[in-house]
C-alpha cells in the first residue's frame, strides 16, 4: 500500500505516510528517511514534524521527542495532531 502513495510523485504527504507504515512497523531507520524527505520539500509540514518527534521517543531518545512535540504545541497549539501526539507520549496530562 504504502508503494502506491509513494508512486503518486513523490509528494510530502505521500512521504509523510510512507514515512508512518515503517514507523508502526518499526523500521525506524526507513521512517526517519521519509519523514525527513517530506520535510526537505516541505519545511512545514507538522504532520511529519509530529512523526519525528514521535520516532525520537520510539527510538530512546525521550527527551528530545518530547521537546520537540512541546515546540510543536507552542508553534500549533490548537493543533489536535500535535496534542494527542504530546498526550500519547507525555507522562503527564496536557492542560
Amino acid at each position: 500500500a504504502y508503494g502506491e502513495a509513494w508512486s503518486i510523485g513523490h509528494l510530502p504527504e505521500a512521504a509523510n505516510a510512507v514515512g508512518a507504515v515503517h514507523l508502526m512497523n518499526g523500521h525506524l531507520d526507513q521512517a526517519r528517511i521519509f519523514f525527513t524527505y517530506a520535510l526537505e520539500r516541505d519545511p512545514d509540514n507538522v504532520e511529519a514534524l509530529v512523526n519525528l518527534g514521535l520516532l525520537d521517543v520510539r527510538e530512546g531518545r525521550v527527551q528530545d521527542g518530547l521537546k520537540q512535540l512541546r515546540a510543536l504545541l507552542s508553534q500549533y497549539p490548537e493543533s489536535t495532531i500535535v496534542r494527542r501526539a504530546l498526550e500519547s507520549v507525555s507522562p503527564r496530562k496536557m492542560p
